[in-house]
């Protein structure tokens, strides 16, 4: 939410063109006008009270980033300070007033095996299990839901249409203030500050590796005809649903014992190895890739920098 910008100078940028819905029975216009630019939309919302608005910025700047294509590569830190400040510059954004609604952070990693099967071995993270989740219209990975947040798991490469891609994205969506303001998150300059961002990504490390994550290339035949059983128990979501908190932990314990024990494969840590891998790689701050903006305009740039300092 753009605080601090005014409608007039989204009006008279050349870059954003205003479309508003218009009844067609009444005539009335709608309070609601929108504008797209590279994936983002430009949203004016009217109040009831004379001249009151609410200037909104909706959609992913990493794809905004890449011009509006799509967001399917590694964004990473430097890329992200050089979209912000190309945002403050070009459409008269505040970065210290700017109110952060909602944040999606999180990584693409290439596994050892497919995405799909990936997908299929999600159970449970503590009380709640997974449900299915849709993206672009297909329904391609699984998410856990909680009132301020979400757990994504999906596949990356539907976005590019590329079949020979195998990108697991795993990523936290906030959609709370509150819950953004626990990491010192409240305005767009907030996710300049790397400390915050990597404070977030500790909850995404955390979600991974404490998620049930079933393995079936399980030695069964060495295991006793109790152990059996219990596996089958632990590997059933609807358990996970049903137990207490207490129970939760003794249950976690089991199935990690069972699956340190009979499991052939390691596939949950090989995973939660590349994710923190890539999370190291994106914090990088200096990068000579991807520069659309700032490359031709260095003017800009200081510019830009010099109100992020000096607002």
């Amino acid at each position: 939410m753009c605080i601090g910008t005014t409608l007039e100078q989204w009006d008279k940028n050349p870059l954003l063109y205003f479309k508003v819905t218009c009844y067609e029975r009444t005539g009335e216009v709608g309070a609601i006008k929108r504008a797209k630019y590279k994936g983002l939309q430009f949203i004016v919302v009217s109040n009831s009270y004379p001249n009151s608005y609410k200037l909104i910025i909706r959609g992913s700047i990493a794809r905004y980033y890449n011009n509006g294509k799509d967001n399917a590569f590694d964004y990473n830190f430097e890329m992200l300070k050089q979209t912000i400040n190309e945002l403050c510059e070009k459409f008269n954004i505040n970065p210290n007033t700017a109110i952060v609604q909602h944040l999606e952070i999180g990584a693409n990693i290439a596994p050892l095996i497919r995405v799909k099967i990936v997908l299929s071995r999600l159970i449970a993270f503590q009380k709640d299990v997974f449900t299915s989740l849709k993206t672009k219209n297909e329904f391609n990975g699984k998410e856990i839901c909680r009132q301020q947040y979400r757990f994504k798991v999906y596949d990356k490469s539907i976005m590019t249409r590329n079949v020979d891609k195998n990108l697991l994205r795993i990523e936290l969506a906030i959609k709370s203030r509150k819950f953004l303001k626990k990491y010192n998150i409240e305005v767009l300059a907030d996710i300049l500050n790397i400390d915050n961002l990597n404070s977030l990504k500790a909850e995404l490390i955390n979600f991974w590796e404490n998620v049930i994550f079933y393995c079936d290339e399980m030695q069964v035949e060495k295991m006793t005809n109790r152990q059996h059983k219990r596996w089958q128990t632990l590997c059933n979501p609807i358990y996970w649903e049903q137990i207490n908190k207490a129970q939760r932990f003794r249950a976690n314990k089991r199935f990690r014992e069972l699956k340190n024990e009979f499991s052939t494969t390691d596939t949950q840590e090989k995973i939660l190895q590349l994710l923190k891998e890539k999370f190291e790689t994106l914090a990088i701050e200096h990068t000579e890739e991807r520069k659309p903006y700032f490359t031709q305009h260095p003017k800009q740039k200081r510019n830009a920098l010099r109100y992020m300092i000096n607002p």
